[in-house]
């Protein structure tokens, strides 16, 4: 029976691969040749990074006394991306599994329901971490033959710890799946709150990446951090510690790290046996919202409209993420201006050292620097793709709004309106804390205001047109028609390279008219671009919306 479930779930994922859940055919060989090739990508840009972390790691550390360092920060990091990237899934596959009344109420024990995910979820990790450890295991041979630095006994070791940190990652995963999926059974928004999870974990890569750029000057003579790196794993990774003792030669610790290992699991897995069946029936624990008496307020059929997108917008995790991200990097942008504006301008105003520092100096004056952190707001602007997928995504509801009183040019204005308001009030702080720190003179100020709402609202328009030449309404979940679709990628690329364009005809305007002309003569030029697209979605896109078949 075991062996039947695994093999079901198996079957079911590759099937999921090869066809097309929401229509049940075949995808087409285009289709799975993409597919192949994005995947094949993304495992190849990954392997690259960790073989480059690996090597420059292992040079420094595997023939010394701290080479159990790199073991170490292999297991860590192998650990670290796979809870990251299967704790969602724990949640949904373990915790909260859609056939669990369907299973309980065969003559299947439950312990066979429980083992069949959790080895499936232990395959989730093995890959996972087979991305970090590969390279670790090939940069080991690299670096340390021509050192001598290779030993059998770390060979086995990392082969041993191929094997035992999956369990490791598991344990994790099922631990920190239980906390997230008891934190959504107590919230009503579970969108927002994996949104916001989400953010929490894009704002810590942020940090930290800005952290190592900011001290980029010592990687010239990366050693001088080895130590500290070595006491915060002592310190706080203990037995990642003992692991790359082990790994260097210490069987002592080697063993006391597979204790470290297999204690957690063992008492995980005892309690998930011996729980799964409450797991698996459990209910959401929301009290019931008592119904009070209210006065019902009117307002116009677009108003309506505009209230209903915005809340479809923040009740969906995967379209507020995907398709609003450059609102939240504009924000996390204008804080950190306004935080550490003279940081920030130390560093583009004094680069002492650099060669052409004293050009680059003279030609940052205060204006060009205005128009330079503008030409960057547009950048992230560009990402902002809130219409593009609006009508992919009403697949669903599409018929309400075709059967109602309302003509296709309510339905495209309260799209591009609803994209608006959150754009606005975003755009209009960032450039307020550019001109705080920049102090450009008025007219430049003006051009900072203007550019970034007009490009935005073409922006919102030029989303809007290719959103109703290109929908896409055979998705399996909202996030597919938010990342994929002719639509998007026009919106997305179309924007970013009308940007890079735009960035490049302001740079020779502010070389030939100055920095204030330039600025205020682009927010003309798409002052202009705006009104014509208005006009092509008034007339040819909401008549071809009214024709739309689903």
């Amino acid at each position: 029976m075991l062996k039947t479930l695994i093999k079901a779930r198996l079957s079911a994922f590759w099937a999921g691969l090869g066809f097309d859940k929401k229509t049940g055919k075949k995808r087409s060989v285009g289709k799975l040749v993409l597919f192949g090739f994005l995947y094949v990508y993304l495992i190849a840009v990954f392997l690259g990074l960790f073989l480059g972390a690996f090597f420059l790691l292992g040079t420094l550390t595997l023939q010394t006394e701290m080479a159990w360092l790199y073991f170490a920060a292999a297991g860590l990091l192998a650990v670290l991306l796979a809870v990251v990237g299967t704790v969602f899934g724990t949640v949904t596959q373990l915790y909260e599994a859609k056939d669990n009344d369907l299973l309980l109420s065969m003559p299947i024990p439950p312990k066979y329901i429980l083992l069949s995910r959790l080895l499936t979820l232990l395959l989730g990790n093995v890959a996972f971490e087979a991305v970090v450890l590969l390279p670790a295991f090939v940069m080991y041979f690299v670096v340390g033959l021509p050192f001598g630095a290779i030993s059998p006994w770390g060979i086995l070791s990392l082969l041993a710890g191929m094997l035992v940190l999956p369990f490791v990652s598991l344990t994790f995963s099922c631990l920190f799946g239980w906390l997230v999926a008891q934190l959504l059974r107590r919230v009503r928004r579970k969108s927002l709150v994996q949104t916001v999870f989400s953010l929490a974990l894009l704002g810590l890569y942020f940090y930290f990446y800005g952290k190592m750029m900011t001290g980029a000057d010592s990687l010239e003579n990366i050693s001088l951090i080895l130590h500290p790196l070595a006491n915060a794993v002592k310190t706080y990774f203990y037995p990642f510690y003992l692991f790359g003792l082990g790994c260097a030669g210490n069987v002592g610790a080697g063993l006391l790290s597979l204790l470290f290992a297999a204690i957690p699991a063992f008492l995980v897995f005892w309690i998930l046996a011996k729980s799964f069946i409450n797991i698996a029936t459990a209910k959401t624990a929301l009290k019931k919202t008592a119904y009070r008496e209210k006065t019902m307020k009117r307002s116009s059929p677009r108003r309506a409209l505009v209230k209903n997108n915005l809340s479809h917008l923040f009740h969906s995790s995967g379209y507020l993420l995907n398709s609003a991200i450059g609102l939240f990097m504009l924000l996390v942008g204008a804080v950190a201006l306004l935080v550490g504006k003279d940081a920030f301008l130390s560093s583009f105003l004094s680069m002492d050292g650099m060669e052409g520092a004293e050009e680059i100096t003279a030609f940052l004056t205060a204006d060009a620097l205005a128009a330079l952190l503008t030409a960057m707001v547009c950048f992230l602007a560009s990402m902002v793709m809130i219409t593009a997928p609006s009508i992919s995504i009403e697949a669903k509801t599409i018929w309400i709004l075709r059967s109602s009183p309302l003509t296709g040019r309510d339905v495209l204005l309260s799209k591009v309106y609803a994209s608006e308001l959150l754009s606005v009030p975003v755009l209009l702080i960032v450039s307020v804390a550019v001109i705080v720190v920049a102090a450009p003179v008025w007219y430049v100020a003006l051009g900072v205001l203007l550019l970034p709402q007009l490009f935005a609202l073409f922006g919102a328009l030029f989303g809007m047109i290719v959103g109703v030449a290109f929908p896409r309404f055979n998705w399996n979940n909202e996030t597919e028609a938010v990342k994929q679709g002719m639509a998007v990628f026009l919106a997305m690329f179309g924007m970013m390279g009308i940007s890079v364009a735009a960035i490049g005809i302001g740079f020779i305007l502010s070389i030939l008219l100055g920095a204030g002309a330039a600025l205020l003569l682009l927010s003309l030029l798409f002052l202009g671009l705006s009104l014509l697209l208005l006009w092509i979605m008034l007339s040819v896109s909401a008549r071809k919306f009214e024709k739309i078949q689903v």
